[in-house]
């Protein structure tokens, strides 16, 4: 922090007596919580300049300082901390009491806010001070990611640690599966963006998948590592505490392949193909909202009820409301910005069913018309096709 006072009041030089400091000297002392410095940037007689800087020292303020009176609460808010893309934190959480998991909890999500968090922790079997197990580690992370939001990747490997203890233990693998997707179904309950890292590359692994995006109405998207044999093989071998033969890369090579062509009609929205290492290097992935997240809308809205096929009458009616209808009856605009939305009954009695589909479906999907699905149930031609 920088204060800055001058005056031209002659002689100028007399603020250095109001300050009680010599305008020939810079002048430190160290407060509790840093470190404040007077210096005298000119000083004439026509005019004088004094400048206060503070340097606050935060590490200091909470070194030494103990109980949960301190109003930093035992924290670093350190602003060169922020807009990380990544944080690390390694072997660090075992060390904090509980009282202080709040305050790590502030410091590193709430104001460091880095993008991606990689933490890892050994736990209670394997460090006797650390006393969660990895449930309870798990029900954490959980909690910090909703507070915070952040999202916590599920891992398969993970999940067979929690129920045998030894995440390369290949005999939990079904409990451990069950596990996942029960965490699934409940991030996917509370809406939240759910991650499942498995190899996933058979159709039987990845049918309850799709299952649970269908019963939360989600939409599930693959994305296929596609890593050559001899990388995953020369990967392997780095990993002592993971042996087993190259019999077993091949078939999942092969079920890979097998697998990849018929994603979609599997029920995958998407399917993301990233062809060798330099691909999965280089991808950079981006949240876009569902197709029926529509909370970046907003109105004026006009909301139009049931028109059952009376063209006629929808047209004067959208002209009253300032609506300038085009001259083939595919679309219309408002100067204003305004926007029709359609909830009722676009079809059914009225002597002009086909003129007013052409009207509501030929409105630019990105201008001023929103339509539900219901509106179109009576038509012959499929009901999802007005919602845009």
């Amino acid at each position: 922090m920088l204060l800055t006072i001058s005056t031209t009041h002659q002689p100028a030089t007399d603020l250095g007596f109001l300050l009680h400091k010599n305008p020939g000297r810079v002048h430190s002392v160290a407060m509790s919580f840093g470190l404040v410095s007077v210096v005298f940037a000119e000083a004439s007689d026509e005019r004088c300049t004094a400048a206060v800087l503070v340097e606050v020292d935060p590490v200091g303020l909470v070194r030494g300082r103990r109980g949960n009176d301190f109003s930093l609460a035992q924290c670093v808010n350190d602003r060169r901390l922020e807009g990380f893309d990544v944080a690390t934190v390694v072997e660090v959480i075992e060390h904090l009491d509980p009282p202080r998991l709040a305050a790590f909890e502030r410091a590193l999500f709430a104001y460091a806010g880095p993008a991606t968090v990689i933490l890892t922790t050994p736990n209670v079997e394997y460090n006797v001070r650390f006393e969660w197990t990895r449930a309870e580690l798990a029900e954490w992370a959980e909690g910090v990611a909703a507070r915070n939001g952040y999202t916590v990747e599920i891992s398969s490997d993970f999940c067979r640690g929690l129920v045998s203890d030894d995440e390369n233990d290949q005999r939990a693998t079904n409990p451990a599966f069950e596990v996942l997707h029960f965490i699934a179904a409940k991030r996917l309950e509370a809406g939240r963006l759910t991650v499942v890292d498995a190899t996933n590359v058979q159709p039987e692994a990845r049918r309850p998948l799709v299952a649970l995006a269908k019963k939360h109405h989600t939409l599930a998207v693959a994305v296929v590592l596609d890593v050559p044999e001899a990388v995953c093989a020369e990967r392997n071998v780095a990993r002592p505490d993971r042996s087993f033969g190259s019999h077993v890369l091949r078939n999942q090579r092969s079920q890979l392949r097998r697998s990849m062509k018929g994603l979609r009609r599997e029920g995958f929205h998407k399917v993301f193909v990233l062809d060798g290492v330099e691909e999965i290097e280089a991808a950079h992935v981006e949240r876009q909202p569902l197709w029926n997240d529509r909370r970046s809308d907003h109105g004026p809205f006009d909301v139009i009820g049931d028109v059952h096929g009376c063209f006629d009458e929808l047209a004067a009616l959208l002209t009253k409301l300032g609506y300038d209808l085009d001259e083939a009856g595919t679309g219309a605009h408002h100067p204003d910005g305004r926007r029709a939305f359609f909830v009722g009954d676009l079809v059914d009695r009225g002597p002009a069913t086909p003129a007013v589909l052409r009207l509501v479906w030929g409105w630019s999907p990105t201008g001023t018309r929103c339509a539900s699905p219901a509106t179109t149930r009576r038509s012959s031609s499929a009901p999802y096709r007005a919602a845009t």
